[in-house]
């Protein structure tokens, strides 16, 4: 399955079918319409500073599936660029690209933590699959209408991101996320 790209498709009790990015054709989730009228925070994985490889993408769209799937959350909505990926029953993020950044849109807004966390777990686990230490790619999180850099932003305990109780807890965060979805035996 990692060489094809594909994951599992285990929703409603379906076995046997497969998500296999790279051939979907329906293109009919628009980003800017997904979440309109509710509670969002944005935040997205840059690689302007060196590319984004081909297939790292749909590899991560594989993961949150997998997670998806396995949470046994409500089945994504999919298109050829942007999906619709639920993590929680209350918890959905649209992920989408273009030539050098992953956006994703998380709402409600308080729950975007907990994503980011799972999602930047996701893409260190690519970079130690795929041997990407070439590739240098920049965690940015928004904040009052501009991107900050996951560094600034924990320092600043920008919200809804980082807070005084959240920057003590964030180790206790990982482990419970750990323990609930072990990132390291993810087997696409």
């Amino acid at each position: 399955r990692i060489t094809l790209l594909a994951s599992d498709w285990n929703f409603d009790g379906q076995t046997n079918l497969f998500l296999i990015p790279n051939l979907v054709s329906r293109d009919d989730i628009k980003p800017e319409k997904a979440f309109a009228g509710h509670d969002v925070a944005e935040f997205r994985f840059d690689f302007t500073g060196s590319f984004l490889p081909i297939g790292v993408f749909e590899r991560l769209v594989c993961m949150c599936v997998t997670y998806s799937g396995r949470t046994k959350a409500r089945e994504p909505e999919v298109a050829k660029s942007a999906y619709k990926i639920w993590f929680e029953e209350d918890m959905v993020f649209q992920i989408q690209r273009d030539s050098s950044t992953i956006g994703i849109t998380v709402t409600p807004a308080h729950k975007a933590s907990n994503c980011s966390i799972i999602l930047r777990s996701m893409i260190q686990k690519l970079w130690v699959d795929i041997n990407g230490e070439n590739v240098k790619w920049v965690q940015m999180l928004k904040c009052d209408n501009h991107f900050l850099s996951y560094e600034k932003a924990k320092s600043k305990q920008v919200h809804p991101w980082f807070h005084a109780k959240q920057l003590d807890d964030d180790e206790e965060k990982r482990k419970k996320l750990s323990v609930k979805f072990d990132i390291d035996n993810l087997r696409l």
